[in-house]
């Protein structure tokens, strides 16, 4: 029995939907790897003592405050959830302080987790940053 035109309509839509729906999951495991990536180059400018200057460090620290946030909004959009006006700015003017709470916000006591994990993100950038610091001093000087 032949489908009829709508079943194969339905079935089009469905496969364009499948298409071009957002893989959320690679996108912010790509943020992830973007976060790794700016560490060990920023670890190689501080090794290469490029980057000595302390308010230096403020400027090299704000792409990384970006990808944070950028990674929050991806999972918002991912949990189909909206990021409020006050917990927008305070990810950008305090993430330390915000996350957590978008963190309990977003997954309920499940949010634990998730602080754990970013804890142990974080611990895994400051080493791909220290060991290219190290490299590069050891390297360049």
């Amino acid at each position: 029995m032949q489908p009829s035109s709508e079943d194969r309509d339905l079935e089009l839509e469905t496969l364009k939907a499948e298409r071009i729906a957002p893989d959320h999951q690679a996108r912010k495991r790509g943020i992830l790897g973007i976060m790794l990536g700016y560490a060990g180059f920023v670890g190689v400018l501080y090794g290469t003592a490029v980057a000595d200057d302390q308010s230096l460090g403020f400027v090299l620290g704000m792409p990384l405050l970006a990808l944070m946030v950028g990674w929050c909004f991806e999972d918002a959009r991912q949990r189909n959830d909206i990021i409020g006006r006050f917990l927008r700015l305070g990810l950008i003017l305090c993430f330390a302080a915000a996350f957590p709470i978008y963190a309990f916000k977003s997954r309920g006591l499940a949010g634990f987790a998730t602080l754990i994990q970013a804890l142990l993100f974080a611990v895994l950038l400051w080493l791909c940053f220290s060991t290219t610091n190290f490299v590069a001093a050891r390297i360049f000087q």
